[in-house]
């Protein structure tokens, strides 16, 4: 089972000047669950953002993080 933790298209929006932010990277982890008489493992994945536009204009990153 795999639960990404991700920004929605309208969320994934830069919080100083408004426009799309872009994946720069994701991270995972596996999680070893125990149900009686079954294991499994949940694999989260979470996601890194960044603003192109802010970096364009300011030569600085503003990264945001789910």
């Amino acid at each position: 089972m795999v639960i990404e933790h991700k920004f929605e298209d309208n969320e994934a929006i830069c919080n100083k000047c408004k426009t799309s932010l872009t994946v720069i990277s994701s991270r995972s982890k596996e999680i070893l669950k125990y149900v009686p008489a079954k294991l499994y493992i949940e694999e989260h994945i979470a996601y890194t953002y960044a603003c192109k536009s802010c970096e364009a204009e300011n030569d600085k990153a503003n990264i945001s993080y789910y």
